[in-house]
């Protein structure tokens, strides 16, 4: 029943799992942001970035089953894969600069406030 799964280029399952799959993570990111779950507050970030990279790879994982089955479909899909990609590039760079960034200023900060005039 499973063995055809990984063939992506005739079947399309695994992109409807991994954007259901994408979903239930995106549903679990809202419920973190609930006061009940303060503890695993920190885990809510790396639960949206998770449901964005699960959606995404699900979208290209259906571009290559529309590449041979469907190219007009195919062609109206491809800007909007590139701008998801786009997306996804921005958001993990903005997480992972904003770390870089926060200790940065930190630094700037302590050499600041070292400095006598």
């Amino acid at each position: 029943m499973l063995y055809h799964l990984f063939d992506v280029k005739n079947d399309k399952r695994l992109s409807i799992y991994l954007y259901r799959t994408g979903f239930a993570v995106w549903l679990l990111y809202i419920v973190l942001g609930a006061p009940v779950f303060k503890t695993i507050l920190h885990y809510r970030n790396d639960c949206g970035v998770l449901s964005f990279v699960l959606m995404i790879v699900s979208f290209s994982l259906s571009m290559v089953y529309d590449y041979f089955h469907n190219f007009r479909l195919y062609e109206s899909k491809k800007k909007w894969l590139f701008i998801s990609y786009l997306l996804l590039a921005g958001v993990i760079f903005y997480f992972q600069a904003s770390h870089s960034l926060h200790w940065y200023l930190e630094q700037i900060m302590n050499k600041l406030s070292n400095f006598r005039f």
